[in-house]
């Protein structure tokens, strides 16, 4: 395990020595070198981490992720920028329409369709469905109220 403490002494280096052994290694290989970058791990790891997002094998693209994460980042890029986080939550949120003479658009979690989405999403035990009227104001279904809350239903006025 030096290369382990060397990530722990000398980070920068190490990240230069597994960048330069990583590409040409099997998918195993590439995945515990990249799991030593956990040692150390600060804002100059980004780049590269970034970088593997595109790697071949996705237990290396999803453990650079979760890298980016700690470090507050994002791993997917377009246009050389971060993803909008709002836009990556959208996908986890349903909206639909209720009511026939009192229109209202409702909010509810989304029927994930892969494993991968599921493992991904918050967690969502119970649905909490919001719905918006057309003047702008939102309330709380009453079907679905908070535990230990005597009142099923909150209005809020924006």
């Amino acid at each position: 395990m030096a290369l382990a403490d060397m990530r722990r002494r000398e980070p920068a280096a190490a990240r230069m020595l597994i960048e330069a052994k990583a590409s040409g290694e099997p998918a195993e290989v590439r995945l515990a070198l990249i799991e030593l970058m956990r040692f150390g791990l600060n804002a100059e790891d980004a780049p590269f981490l970034k970088s593997l997002a595109t790697d071949r094998s996705g237990k290396v693209q999803d453990l650079a992720g979760r890298l980016l994460a700690r470090l507050g980042e994002h791993g997917h890029s377009s246009e050389g920028g971060a993803e909008d986080p709002a836009v990556e939550l959208a996908v986890f949120i349903g909206e639909g329409k209720s009511g026939f003479i009192r229109r209202r658009t409702t909010y509810t979690p989304a029927k994930l369709k892969s494993r991968r989405r599921k493992s991904a999403a918050p967690n969502c035990s119970r649905p909490a469905i919001w719905s918006t009227s057309p003047d702008g104001s939102a309330s709380r279904n009453p079907n679905s109220s908070e535990p230990g809350s005597s009142a099923p239903t909150t209005t809020l006025i924006s």
